[in-house]
């Protein structure tokens, strides 16, 4: 009996490193996909966003309205009021 109370701590102790492993190699997989460290993968390459143009060479699209001059906090309650509008209209279908 004594001997098998000896072996319980050991393999405690590989199951934890075998999580610890794991956890390391699934963190290494996501930091690279975000960019964080190097060797990009496909798919975030796949995903970079272009640089932005300089001003002069932006084309003004006709239905962006022009920027607002009215208190920024009147803008967002209007929006606020917009989105409760349209939830509601939502629950009605």
């Amino acid at each position: 009996m004594r001997g098998s109370g000896k072996q319980r701590g050991w393999i405690g102790l590989v199951a934890l490193v075998f999580a610890l492993v794991i956890v390391a190699l699934t963190a290494q997989k996501v930091l690279k996909e975000y960019g964080l460290l190097p060797g990009a993968t496909r798919a975030e390459s796949a995903t970079r966003v272009e640089r932005p143009q300089r001003a002069e060479a932006r084309k003004v699209v006709p239905d962006d309205p022009a920027p607002s001059t009215e208190n920024p906090m009147d803008r967002v309650r209007r929006l606020g009021d917009m989105v409760h509008e349209r939830a509601g209209k939502l629950d009605d279908r």
